[in-house]
């Protein structure tokens, strides 16, 4: 008698109910009302789904509903109460289908649903987000997994991907690497990397050095210590670690004259040396003595024979500082301007 008693009072709950126009999974974003036969303090008039999928219910706590029909949703309420009724009674209906698409992982987020809506659009709003991975994007719809896809190849391609429904899931994460890049790039600030990304690469997402950067020298900062590289040198390509700094300087100006290039204001942006100088400035012209390289620094001369580099002395390739002037003078019976044409000297530039 007593569980025909609940049986009819459970139907006139249904009816009483608002009615969804189906009885279609529910999905995160979902209101739903759900009531508890004889127990008003656990009944809820409005309750939303929550974005793992739960409905926060008083007593039985968080119960998992997405993806499962409001009847099969009642009955899992039911069930996690029965540890403190003797017989609950639950029914469930939709009061409003979610009209959304979540964002999980990444700035955890819903966009307004609209019609014809592709991956492909939701990847492009998602692009202005610079941290998030969006080579790896995983869809799901009703609790299971629709697919994986590449989300920048879609863009790439003009694919637009698959169509997205009401209440589906596009599942995102953040790329693991965040690099600080400072000094003379375009955009300083953190960039975020996938791993085995380069410094090179680093520099690159921070918009490239500016026109007055010494890529030359840049400095490395990883795990307190620092190192110093050139952009275009094989240590410029080893992968950054979480939490690197790269510092690209400015770049130093001398004044270099007499028989080279361009002589004029230099920007040493690929190397400070005194080699480095001379090149940059256009290189030594045909007849230039660089066995007599003078330089002027805090008002005192120096000569300098930098054919003798190549032999390993390189006490004969200083280091410059800003407001250096640096001049090549004519030799006559000197003829080394292939000096700075042969592959194997080219190291000691930098």
């Amino acid at each position: 008698m007593i569980g025909r008693t609940v049986a009819i009072a459970a139907a006139v709950i249904a009816l009483a109910l608002p009615l969804a126009a189906s009885a279609a999974p529910l999905r995160p974003g979902d209101h739903v009302a759900v009531t508890v036969f004889n127990h008003p303090e656990l009944t809820l008039a409005t309750a939303t789904v929550d974005g793992d999928g739960k409905l926060a219910i008083p007593l039985a706590g968080n119960v998992a509903v997405s993806g499962v029909e409001p009847e099969v949703a009642a009955a899992r309420i039911s069930d996690a109460l029965k540890s403190y009724l003797r017989t609950p009674v639950v029914s469930l209906a939709i009061v409003q289908q979610n009209a959304t698409i979540s964002i999980v992982g990444g700035p955890a987020s819903s966009l307004p649903y609209v019609p014809g809506q592709t991956l492909a659009s939701i990847v492009s709003t998602l692009s202005a987000t610079p941290s998030l991975d969006l080579h790896h994007v995983t869809v799901q719809r009703d609790g299971a997994k629709l697919g994986s896809y590449d989300g920048m190849d879609l863009l790439h391609r003009a694919d637009p991907g698959p169509a997205l429904q009401p209440g589906d899931q596009v599942i995102v994460a953040q790329k693991p690497m965040a690099v600080d890049v400072l000094g003379v790039v375009h955009t300083a600030g953190m960039v975020y990397l996938d791993r085995g990304a380069s410094i090179a690469d680093a520099v690159s997402a921070a918009g490239g050095t500016g026109t007055d950067g010494a890529t030359g020298a840049v400095d490395l900062l990883r795990g307190g210590v620092h190192q110093h590289l050139a952009l275009s040198s094989d240590a410029a390509a080893q992968p950054v670690q979480d939490g690197d700094q790269i510092t690209v300087p400015q770049a130093v100006h001398v004044a270099v004259g007499g028989q080279v290039g361009r002589p004029g204001d230099t920007a040493l942006t690929s190397g400070s040396t005194l080699i480095a100088a001379i090149y940059q400035a256009g290189g030594p012209l045909r007849y230039s003595d660089l066995s007599h390289t003078e330089v002027l620094h805090d008002g005192s001369r120096h000569v300098y024979d930098i054919t003798k580099v190549p032999q390993g002395d390189t006490s004969q390739n200083p280091h410059l500082s800003e407001g250096d002037i640096v001049n090549v003078p004519q030799g006559g019976h000197l003829n080394l301007g292939d000096l700075f044409g042969t592959a194997g000297v080219i190291h000691w530039f930098f």
